[in-house]
């Protein structure tokens, strides 16, 4: 054995003498790491830590010498796939004597879902959720107890009240999109509390809900509403059916069809496709991820290939490769990103976007102001409206509201409305996104909102009903449509 590492019990103790404070600061930070690291796995996975573990699982990229995520893609990726793991969070309910919450809207996309039909073969992802929910499983033996059970008028029998099976489905919600939507309800009802008195839920004027005839948004409500109700019955539930994801009933308007909304779409989709068109790096990355991914080069856009990918990025599975070996690299990840947050902002403030989204959403927030109006009149027992939707519906709906930031709505986002009542008869609004107050950024609110955070029911009124009517030339929605 070499001499040079063979010394004396003498000479060791003096080695360490001379070096103690080394010895003693280098045995500190190790067992500052290892406490760390333990009330890490100790705290169930909640927090910054814990999103970004279970992004960064997710990102095993199969090449072994891919460098690791930017921080702000892995911000984006843990904002969007929402973990389970994170705890919900949000300032919903005025606590104050001086207010008395009265009616509350909520708008809702689906929860975590397998990614749109594309690629072919489809590949065999595990997205089941890997936490003890005492919650889930007290809703799955909710479920189980109903056997077939259904409303008399359920218009959504086609769909169980809950996925089954722990492999992603094209287009499905996941075992995981229910625990979202669980822990949402069960939040909002302890914001809430007694608040809305929703004791007598099943009673259509006091609950209204409504959802897109697709399964993912149906499961969604359902789970959304199992801790929020007290009583909670999916049995009972009556939902009004929705054929469009903007939510527009006709009769409200002439028509839902609306030309001008169309016109504006084609128009930014176009706009979208031109900066894409002088991105060359962009489009190099498109071609990798969408050979990897069994994608065909025609369709491979860069919404459509983020979707692909957050298959992969919130289940925890492995980026795939190619035939030739050639995988999708955390750099490719990083591109992809980077640039629907570049042009994200870009369409936030696109006019042809803004016009396509006011068009579309003006029936929603018709109805909604007109709701709240009767309700502020005392012609409506209404309390509790909730609407179960899709990105594309939220998206659009706060870009109205001039309070979108071009980042697409995360799985199981909410948009909160409520609306409260004060002395003197007179009424006050204030609007939430995903738990932050955004009432002081909406367009009808900026510069109107008191000391207390709220802005009256009568700006929100004249927004829909005059305001957003000059934007469209001072026509009519119908008329307007068709111009």
């Amino acid at each position: 054995m070499d001499e040079t590492y063979c010394h004396s019990p003498r000479t060791m103790w003096k080695l360490v003498s001379r070096h103690r404070t080394f010895l003693f600061c280098a045995t500190c930070l190790w067992l500052t790491g290892v406490l760390i690291f333990l009330l890490l796995m100790r705290s169930g996975g909640t927090g910054e830590g814990a999103t970004s573990r279970v992004v960064l699982r997710s990102v095993a990229t199969a090449a072994s010498h891919a460098r690791p995520l930017r921080n702000r893609t892995v911000a984006s990726i843990a904002e969007y796939c929402n973990p389970v793991e994170v705890s919900v969070t949000g300032d919903e309910r005025l606590t104050s004597d001086v207010y008395r919450l009265v009616n509350v809207h909520i708008v809702i996309r689906h929860g975590d879902r397998g990614a749109l039909p594309l690629a072919d073969p489809e590949p065999r992802i595990v997205c089941d959720v890997h936490v003890k929910s005492p919650l889930l499983e007290e809703f799955r033996a909710h479920v189980r107890s109903l056997a077939k059970r259904r409303h008399p008028a359920d218009s959504f029998s086609q769909f169980p009240y809950i996925p089954v099976g722990r492999y992603c489905q094209p287009g499905k919600l996941t075992t995981i999109g229910v625990l979202q939507h669980l822990k949402n309800g069960a939040f909002l009802r302890e914001r809430y509390g007694g608040a809305l008195a929703l004791h007598d839920w099943d009673d259509a004027e006091r609950v209204t809900l409504k959802s897109t005839v697709i399964a993912r948004t149906y499961q969604s409500l359902v789970a959304f509403l199992y801790p929020l109700l007290p009583g909670f019955d999916a049995s009972r539930l009556s939902i009004v059916p929705v054929k469009n994801n903007a939510f527009c009933a006709e009769g409200a308007v002439r028509r839902c069809d609306c030309r001008a909304m169309l016109t504006m779409r084609q128009r930014y989709i176009d706009e979208n496709s031109q900066r894409l068109a002088r991105n060359g790096t962009m489009q190099g990355a498109l071609r990798t991820m969408a050979r990897a991914m069994n994608v065909s080069l025609d369709r491979a856009r860069p919404h459509a290939l983020l979707d692909q990918s957050m298959r992969y990025l919130c289940h925890g599975a492995a980026m795939p490769c190619n035939a030739r070996g050639r995988c999708i690299e955390s750099a490719h990840v990083d591109a992809l990103l980077h640039h629907h947050r570049w042009n994200g902002r870009r369409l936030a403030r696109s006019d042809s976007y803004q016009r396509y989204s006011a068009f579309k959403v003006y029936p929603l927030l018709l109805e909604m102001t007109h709701r709240l109006s009767d309700v502020a009149a005392g012609r409506s027992r209404n309390a509790l409206t909730l609407y179960s939707g899709h990105d594309v519906t939220l998206g659009p709906l706060l870009t109205a509201l001039d309070a979108y930031d071009g980042a697409i709505p995360p799985y199981a986002s909410r948009l909160v409305v409520e609306l409260y009542a004060a002395a003197g008869g007179r009424h006050y609004v204030r609007l939430l996104y995903n738990g932050g107050d955004v009432t002081r950024r909406v367009r009808f609110c900026r510069g109107r909102v008191n000391a207390d955070g709220v802005c009256e029911l009568k700006h929100f009124l004249r927004f829909v009903t005059v305001e957003m009517l000059e934007d469209f030339g001072g026509m009519s929605y119908d008329e307007a449509c068709v111009a």
